[in-house]
This record gives C-alpha cells, sequence and structure tokens, in this order.
C-alpha cells in the first residue's frame, strides 16, 4: 500500500497522493502569494498572515522550502515598490523584516548559504542598501557627535576582522564598510588584424628575400582585468579599499565621473591617464555607491534633519 506524499496516509495500491490532498496543495502557492502581497501592501496585518500561512503548512500541505522562494519574491515586489519613492521607511523595512521571518528566510531556519542565495536571487541587498542610505546620509538618528564616535570606532574593531589599514584625519570617520568586493582595473590590449609572414624567396646560398610581409591595420579592446577582492568604506572625505594585494584611497573630490550598474560602479579619476575603475558587489552595490558619492557631504551634516527629503537617485 502506497502512502499519500502530502498527508502521509495510506493512498491505495500503487499510488502515492489523494487527489484531494494534491488539490488542496495546488491550490495553496497561489494563496501565499495573495496573503503575502496582502500584507506587504497593509490590507492584512502580520498576525493574520502568520496564522494563515500556519494552515497552509498543516491542511494544504505547503513544506517550507516551497513557501520561502514565494515569500522572497513577494518581498522583492514590495521592496521595489518601496523604493519608487526613493526612500526605504523604518516601518517599511520593519514590515519587510517580519515578513522575511515569518517565511523562515533567516540564519535561525536556514543555512548560509540558501539564505545569501535567496537573498541574492530576489534583490533584498538593495533595500538593505537603501535602509543604509537613509540611517548614515539621509535621515541618521544620532547627533554629528555621535555619528562621529561611531565613524571613528569602526575604524579600530577588530571583531570581525584586522582593523582599519589606513590613518584617519582628526576631522574624518567612516560611515559605512562592504566586504568581499572586488576590484578591477580596465586594460587595453592591441592586435594586429590580418597580418601576413610573407614569402622567403631563395637568392642564393644561404641569402633568402622576404616579400609581401604587412601588418594589418591595429584593432584595440578594452577588457576588465580582475585586480583584487577585499573590503571597501567610505568616510566623509574618501572612499577606501583594501585587499590583499591593493591598498589605496581616492578622495571624493578626485573623482571626476562615475557610471553605476546594478552590482557595478566605474570610478573614473581627476589624473592623467586614468582609466576607469570597477569595484563589484552585491546586487543593489552599484546604485548605493553612486549615492553615496553623490551625498557623501551629508554624512558630516551638523546636526539630522527633521524631515529628510530622499535624494536617492
Amino acid at each position: 500500500m502506497g502512502a499519500c506524499k502530502f498527508c502521509g496516509r495510506s493512498a491505495g495500491l500503487f499510488s502515492s497522493e489523494h487527489k484531494e490532498c494534491k488539490e488542496k496543495h495546488d491550490q495553496a502557492p497561489g494563496l501565499l502569494t495573495r496573503w503575502a502581497d496582502e500584507t506587504l501592501t497593509g490590507r492584512i496585518p502580520m498576525e493574520t498572515f502568520e496564522r494563515r500561512l500556519q494552515t497552509l503548512q498543516q491542511d494544504y500541505f505547503l513544506r517550507q522550502e516551497e513557501i520561502r522562494p514565494i515569500v522572497a519574491a513577494a518581498m522583492q515586489k514590495a521592496g521595489e515598490r518601496f523604493l519608487e519613492d526613493g526612500l526605504l521607511t523604518d516601518e517599511e523595512e520593519q514590515l519587510l523584516s517580519d515578513m522575511q521571518g515569518a517565511g523562515g528566510i533567516t540564519m535561525r531556519h536556514i543555512d548560509a548559504k540558501e539564505l545569501v542565495l535567496i537573498t541574492r536571487n530576489y534583490g533584498f541587498s538593495r533595500w538593505q542598501y537603501a535602509a543604509l542610505l537613509r540611517d548614515t546620509l539621509f535621515a541618521p538618528k544620532e547627533s554629528l557627535e555621535e555619528r562621529r564616535k561611531i565613524g571613528k570606532g569602526m575604524a579600530t574593531m577588530t571583531e570581525l576582522g584586522p582593523p582599519f589599514p589606513f590613518r584617519l584625519a582628526a576631522d574624518e570617520f567612516l560611515g559605512d564598510m562592504q566586504n568581499a568586493i572586488v576590484y578591477y582595473r580596465t586594460k587595453t590590449t592591441r592586435q594586429y588584424v590580418g597580418s601576413s609572414q610573407g614569402v622567403s624567396v631563395r637568392l642564393g646560398a644561404g641569402v633568402y628575400y622576404r616579400v609581401g610581409a604587412f601588418k594589418g591595420p591595429p584593432m584595440e579592446e578594452t577588457q576588465l582585468q580582475w585586480v583584487d577582492m577585499g573590503d571597501l568604506a567610505y568616510s566623509n572625505h574618501a572612499l577606501y579599499f583594501w585587499g590583499e594585494k591593493e591598498r589605496f584611497r581616492i578622495p571624493f573630490d578626485g573623482i571626476l565621473s562615475r557610471e553605476a550598474g546594478d552590482d557595478t560602479i566605474a570610478i573614473g579619476r581627476d589624473r592623467a591617464n586614468s582609466k576607469p575603475e570597477v569595484f563589484r558587489g552585491d546586487p543593489g552595490f552599484g546604485w548605493y555607491m553612486a549615492n553615496v558619492i553623490a551625498n557623501f557631504h551629508l554624512l558630516d551634516r551638523p546636526d539630522p534633519p527633521a524631515d529628510s527629503p530622499s535624494r536617492l537617485r
């Protein structure tokens, strides 16, 4: 006798599921999607969503590994909607965080590898970056004195690794650090297309003359060259990068150009023969760093504004 893969009870000879169990299970993803959307738009409270989710697990046989991607997709949709005005509020961030916990997308429920995979695939880092920008640049809750104290402390922390390897100026303090950032340089290569070695013609004993040798037109190709992986930080004065091979500081007033992709930021320095330098992180990293470079001066603002308008781009 076979057992139903949904309810676990006997399903009869040569059968692995009850028809009614399968019908209920097939209804569950649509219900979960609708309820998650209604919760993230404020139409039903989180407590109601959590009770309904338990019903889907118990009565509709929806497994936890099926729940996570559905909830993650709903969070992605909501996060994009929240950022349409360029600002992620505290309330919106809390709602996303509560939904993440309810959907079992935390280290308490899954291992680090699966958590990283889900958050990258569904763009969680985009709204996490938006929250960082809000808290550090646009609407910080601390006074300037407190922000400086926190920023100086970031440069001396050793719990997560070696201390900050640069000396900060007296009036300089850090705003944020990002780990596992890949650093690329652009490299231009040249090759000649259609070249020929020609033909050797024997003129006499041991004497040859080569005719027809030529080089074709030169073709240049610009490529990204992987250089290093390390940490990237910004202060109220500059960007800092340090990895195994490279360590350098880029003052904000020395950045001539910037071009952001989803997970990359290309920076052109204000110096002779400068070629773009590219930094790559999680999805949303390029957008995040473009806003940092455009608004770094807000980090050193005397006092947090009472009602700060968004400057996210």
